[in-house]
């Protein structure tokens, strides 16, 4: 036969015999409604635009031969520490060196996931200067 029980009783039950059984209970929620961001411009390219593979040279220019100066893959940045519009970044907090490979790829994902009617996203790192090559297979 059905009994009607409080939750307190319920409660009790539960914690005298070990079991927890669940209780469903239905409410009404209120949702505040989004703020709104009349303040921040939209660029015409809400998306990040693709990075250079190479940086480009004039054509009468020969590319300089360096070396790889490790030095200028120093700790967290100097310069661009702040967010310009106070909402979501990817901080780095090492030290490192980015190829095209990790700009694509944070391109691609970044736009894949966006809204574009509502969100833009812009490039905070500077495009490569220095040119670095691959080593070639077979050298030691």
């Amino acid at each position: 036969m059905w009994s009607v029980k409080t939750v307190t009783q319920l409660f009790k039950n539960s914690l005298s015999t070990g079991k927890f059984a669940a209780i469903n209970t239905a409410g009404l929620k209120y949702f505040a409604p989004p703020i709104k961001y009349q303040n921040v411009e939209q660029p015409e390219r809400p998306k990040l635009r693709i990075m250079e593979r190479m940086p480009q040279l004039p054509p009468n220019l020969r590319p300089p031969k360096m070396q790889k100066r490790l030095r200028y893959m120093r700790g967290p940045e100097p310069v661009h520490n702040s967010l310009l519009h106070k909402q979501y970044a990817i901080v780095a907090t090492g030290g490192g060196r980015l190829r095209w490979g990790h700009y694509e790829m944070m391109r691609l994902t970044i736009g894949r996931k966006m809204n574009v009617q509502t969100m833009f996203a812009t490039w905070r790192v500077l495009v490569s200067w220095q040119l670095i090559t691959k080593k070639g297979q077979g050298n030691a």
